[in-house]
């Protein structure tokens, strides 16, 4: 345990900034995450349960993803705040898949060093984009730590 501690700390350092700038700067929608927050209100309130993107019939992970929504709006009722709380989650998940794959790869050092580049590599952070949803980005976070290992 005492060789995570490095990647705890990175972890809950990351989880702290990623928090803070979702409560002091994320105050607005784009127009995805705007239709992803009316899916998840429609699931919520028991009025339409989509596969897809509305509009679409592709792209499901845009569905996936209203479906997260879901559990912080039963929680704090809708808003930007409980809409974007799952992508930041999903962040901090994809960051240690990550290190979970490359503790497997290289050294706990190595690794530690890894993840601390890849939490602060600006694709992750897009817009402090830690609260990005268009188009399937969410689905991204997830999949990069696997695509890495190729």
């Amino acid at each position: 345990m005492r060789q995570h501690l490095p990647f705890l700390l990175i972890l809950i350092g990351m989880a702290i900034v990623r928090f803070v700038i979702l409560f002091v700067s994320q105050t607005h929608l784009t127009s995805d995450e705007t239709i992803i927050g009316l899916m998840a209100k429609h699931i919520l309130e028991g009025r339409y349960f989509p596969f897809y993107f509305y509009g679409t019939s592709y792209n499901a992970s845009c569905a996936w993803e209203a479906y997260l929504a879901v559990i912080p709006f039963a929680i704090a009722g809708v808003g930007v705040v409980a809409l974007k709380i799952p992508t930041v989650l999903l962040s901090l998940v994809c960051l240690t898949l990550f290190y979970m794959m490359t503790t497997r790869l290289y050294p706990v050092r190595v690794a530690t060093l890894a993840s601390l580049i890849f939490a602060l590599w600006p694709g992750l952070l897009k817009g402090v984009g830690l609260v990005e949803h268009s188009s399937g980005y969410g689905a991204m976070k997830i999949n990069a730590p696997f695509s890495a290992a190729r």
